[in-house]
């Protein structure tokens, strides 16, 4: 393959689109979420307590130190606090989505009349699948009812479940 002059004013298009994306939204976003909590909780001057220990650290994030602290969050740690109401809570929405898997799996192609994912839509089903393993292995399991109830995959999902026919009404 070699690079002609369209290929080369796309790859630096490209590259100035991540550029000012970058500078407009990442930049401002890390300005909020980490100088402005490092500046009201870490600065001399503006804090009368005691300097908290994730003022210290080599990157101050307020976030990380809130998740670990308080919200105990981090890989597989929800199975260390026990089995509790979070886990009874998370149950139907972990089965709705594990049901959104083993469809994106074992979807027969040989009935295209009624399938739950579409070859458009499969980009997002497959950013749900993924941000559901990620909720489930890192974070706290009541956030996994926030995250679906604003997904449209899960609704889908549930519609799909519902409205489901059954085999003897297309085999007629």
């Amino acid at each position: 393959m070699y690079l002609n002059r369209t290929r080369i004013a796309n790859f630096i298009g490209l590259g100035l689109l991540g550029a000012y994306i970058l500078t407009i939204f990442i930049i401002p976003l890390v300005m909020i979420t980490s100088y402005l909590p490092y500046k009201m909780y870490c600065s001399p001057g503006e804090n009368e307590g005691p300097i908290l220990s994730w003022c210290n650290s080599l990157y101050p994030d307020v976030y990380g130190y809130v998740q670990k602290n308080y919200w105990k969050s981090g890989f597989l740690q929800q199975l260390n606090r026990g089995f509790h109401d979070s886990y009874l809570e998370s149950i139907p929405v972990n089965l709705i989505n594990l049901y959104v898997c083993l469809s994106l799996v074992f979807q027969q192609e040989s009935k295209p009349y009624f399938s739950l994912v579409s070859k458009t839509a499969l980009p997002l089903f497959v950013h749900y699948l993924l941000l559901m393993l990620f909720i489930n292995l890192f974070a706290n399991l009541e956030i996994i009812m926030r995250v679906s109830s604003t997904h449209p995959v899960y609704f889908w999902s549930c519609v799909y479940l519902m409205a489901k026919p059954n085999k003897s009404r297309f085999e007629q």
